[in-house]
């Protein structure tokens, strides 16, 4: 989320000029406009252009993976491309190629199972350095129309021009 304040500079029609009161005027060639605390604008929010989801399904206590499969969608040049990886604790999630970076900015830290709740979920370790616990029946169930519409619209920006890749939906926002 961004915001946003013009700051500018003219020139000063005084530059140079021996018509002024004050000399030190004729020696300023430009002159600027002075932030304004109050005159930032609305919060602007630029959606992300890359996404990723737990590929793997939910695992027991006595079968947690030491690696898990993870979903990336990436949109380059305004199509949707996905890709799977597999991820082992400590890895970061995405990689960079020839022409498209794949990173997400976050690491992999642990493959967890809670007997307690009867719940899988990983922890990771996001861009902005806080722990977050992300759960594989969570990106199945909350997330599932998003997947499915980036799945749609990466299978479209692999077809050849003119193909129907049958009836693409838009990503959900906010999601």
């Amino acid at each position: 989320t961004y915001r946003y304040q013009v700051l500018y500079a003219i020139k000063n029609p005084l530059y140079r000029s021996n018509q002024v009161t004050k000399p030190e005027l004729a020696r300023q060639f430009e002159i600027w406009s002075k932030e304004d605390a109050n005159a930032w604008s609305q919060p602007v929010r630029v959606d992300t252009s890359t996404r990723y989801f737990i590929a793997d399904r939910s695992w027991q206590s006595t079968s947690t993976p030491s690696n898990v499969r993870i979903e990336i969608f990436k949109k380059t040049g305004g199509k949707w491309q996905n890709r799977i990886m597999s991820v082992a604790i400590g890895d970061p999630i995405g990689w960079t190629e020839a022409g498209a970076d794949w990173a997400t900015g976050t690491t992999l830290v642990d493959v967890r199972y809670d007997d307690r709740l009867e719940r899988a979920y990983l922890l990771l370790l996001g861009p902005d350095g806080k722990l977050v616990e992300r759960e594989p029946m969570a990106d199945r169930v909350d997330l599932n129309l998003d997947r499915a519409a980036l799945q749609m619209l990466a299978r479209q920006a692999a077809l050849p021009a003119g193909a129907d890749a049958g009836g693409a939906r838009q990503p959900v926002a906010g999601r």
